[in-house]
C-alpha cells in the first residue's frame, strides 16, 4: 500500500505542474534561509536579510525550519549560481510571469517539489504507527489511518507543492507518535524527543503552538509520581520553547520580545489578507463560521480553494460513508458492552440503529467531512470517559482523544480562510482516531465470537 501511495506521489511531481502563486516565493525564501545556516550568518543578518529580498510575509515573519528544508532541497535540485530570486508578481497571470522569468525552472521545482513529497510519505507511515500505538492487539485497523489520509486530494496536493503544511503534519506527527511511546513504553528519551520535534513544528509554522500548548497539559495527567509529574509538565513547557528559539537566529538576542513582535507581524499579515478583494471570498470572518468550517471539511474536505486543483474522486464519499458507518457501529459495540461480555440483544440492536442512522445521514446529502467526524468524535468521548471512569488512568487512546479535540478548537481560533491545506492538522489526527474507532468495532466483533471463561461455554449471539 505504502509503495503505491509512494509512486502515486511521485507521479505527481513528476507531471512538472504549473508552478502555484506561493512556491517561488518558498522557494526564494528557503534559499536565502539555507544560504544564511550555511555561512553561519550572525543574528542581525537573519533579521536583514529577507526585508532586503523583498520576500515579506514570507521572511521572518514566517520561522525557519520549513524554509531551511526547502532550501537544502534546491541547493540540491538548483543549476550552480541560480542566485533563486523567483517572485509571481501579482496579480498577474501566469503566462505573464513565466514569460518574465519570475518563475523557477520546472527542474528546480520538480527538486523541491520531491523533497515534500518524501515527507508526505513519512507522514503517512507516522499516521500508520500513531493508529497502531492506539490500536492495541487489532491488526487491520491501524492501516486506515494512512488510507484516509492519502484520500484527501488536499492532502496529495500539499504534499507535491512547495508549501509549509506538509513538513509542519512531518514534525507534528512525529513528536506525536514519540509522545505516545513515551505514554505506553516510558522513558525520558523518548518524551525529550518527542518535546524536540514539537518545538521544531512550532518553529515550522506559528500554528503548532497549540500542539505545544495541549502537550504540556497533557503529559501532566500521565500516570506517574508526583515529582515527576512536575518535571514531565516542567519540561513539556521549557524544551520546545528552547527548541524554537535555538532555531530561530533571528530571535537570539531579544527571544521574548521578538517572539511577541512576530506574532504581532504574522497576525498583522492575517488580517490585511483578509482585507485583500481577491481573498476576501475565502476569509473566514468569524469563529461561528470557523467552526461549522472545521466540523464539516476537517475529515474530507468538500470544497477546494485556489490551492488545491481539481473535484474529488467519486471513491473518496464511498470510504468516507464506509469509515462513518465503523466509527458508529464501534461506538455502539462498545457502549453496550460488560468487560468483556457484550449484551447480546441491547448489542445488535445499538449497531444496527447507528449503522442505519449513519447510513441515513449520508444518504440524505449531508457532507460526509460532518458524518465521519461526528462518528469520530462519539467513539472518542466515549472510550476516553469510559476508560477514566473505570481505570482512572490517562494512556495512549485519551491522549490521542484529547489531542483530537485540542486541534479541533485550535483550528477554530486561528482559521484564516477557507483552503483545505489549514484543514490537514485536524484531518491527520483524524485519520488515526477514525482507525482507532474502526479497532473498536474489529476487536469487539472478534470478542463475540470468543469462548466465555466464566462459564464454560460460547457467548451468546
Amino acid at each position: 500500500m505504502f509503495a503505491l501511495m509512494t509512486a502515486a506521489l511521485l507521479h505527481r511531481v513528476l507531471s512538472f505542474a504549473p508552478a502555484t502563486i506561493d512556491e517561488p516565493y518558498w522557494i526564494s525564501s528557503g534559499h536565502l534561509a539555507w544560504q544564511l545556516v550555511k555561512t553561519g550568518a550572525p543574528p542581525h543578518r537573519w533579521a536583514e536579510a529577507f526585508d532586503e529580498a523583498g520576500l515579506g510575509p514570507f521572511g521572518n515573519q514566517n520561522p525557519p525550519v520549513g524554509k531551511v528544508l526547502v532550501g537544502m532541497a534546491a541547493d540540491v535540485a538548483g543549476e550552480p549560481g541560480d542566485p533563486m530570486r523567483y517572485r509571481w508578481v501579482w496579480p498577474r497571470s501566469y503566462a505573464y510571469n513565466l514569460a518574465a522569468g519570475n518563475l523557477p525552472p520546472p527542474a528546480l521545482l520538480a527538486g523541491v517539489r520531491g523533497m515534500i513529497a518524501l515527507l508526505g510519505l513519512g507522514s503517512l507511515v507516522l499516521v500508520y504507527l500513531i493508529a497502531r500505538e492506539a490500536a492495541g492487539r487489532a491488526r487491520w485497523a491501524p492501516l486506515l489511518a494512512p488510507a484516509i489520509l492519502f484520500s484527501d486530494r488536499a492532502f496529495q496536493d500539499s504534499a507535491t507543492r512547495v508549501f509549509m503544511d506538509v513538513p509542519l503534519m512531518f514534525l507534528t506527527l512525529t513528536g506525536i507518535w514519540l509522545t505516545l511511546r513515551w505514554i505506553r513504553r516510558g522513558g525520558m528519551g523518548a518524551l525529550t524527543g518527542a518535546l524536540v520535534f514539537v518545538g521544531l513544528a512550532c518553529a515550522t509554522k506559528f500554528s503548532a503552538g497549540s500542539l505545544a500548548a495541549a502537550t504540556a497539559a497533557l503529559v501532566g495527567l500521565v500516570r506517574a509520581p508526583f515529582r515527576k509529574r512536575v518535571l514531565h509538565v516542567l519540561l513539556a513547557a521549557a524544551v520546545p520553547a528552547a527548541v524554537f528559539v535555538a532555531v530561530n537566529p533571528f530571535l537570539w538576542p531579544q527571544p521574548v520580545k521578538g517572539t511577541l513582535a512576530l506574532l504581532r507581524e504574522w497576525s498583522a499579515i492575517m488580517h490585511g489578507q483578509k482585507a485583500d478583494p481577491a481573498l476576501a471570498a475565502d476569509a473566514v470572518t468569524d469563529r461561528w463560521k470557523a467552526a461549522r468550517l472545521v466540523l464539516r471539511n476537517g475529515c474530507v474536505p468538500v470544497r477546494h480553494g485556489p490551492d488545491v486543483v481539481g473535484t474529488p474522486a467519486p471513491w473518496h464519499n464511498a470510504l468516507a460513508a464506509a469509515l462513518a458507518f465503523a466509527g458508529v457501529g464501534g461506538l455502539a459495540l462498545a457502549a453496550f458492552r460488560r468487560g468483556r461480555a457484550p449484551v447480546p440483544g441491547r448489542g445488535r440492536f445499538a449497531a444496527a440503529l447507528g449503522l442505519g442512522t449513519a447510513a441515513a445521514l449520508a444518504a440524505a446529502g449531508t457532507p460526509k467531512g460532518a458524518v465521519l467526524t461526528a462518528a469520530v468524535l462519539a467513539v472518542g468521548a466515549w472510550r476516553t470517559a469510559r476508560r477514566l471512569r473505570t481505570a482512572r488512568r490517562f494512556e495512549a487512546p485519551e491522549y490521542l482523544g484529547a489531542l483530537f479535540l485540542a486541534t479541533l478548537a485550535a483550528t477554530v481560533a486561528w482559521l484564516p480562510f477557507d483552503w483545505p491545506r489549514f484543514y490537514l492538522p485536524v484531518f491527520s489526527l483524524s485519520a488515526a482516531f477514525a482507525a482507532w474507532g474502526a479497532m473498536e468495532m474489529e476487536e469487539n466483533l472478534s470478542r463475540c465470537a470468543e469462548p466465555d471463561a466464566g462459564a464454560g461455554g460460547t457467548r451468546q449471539r
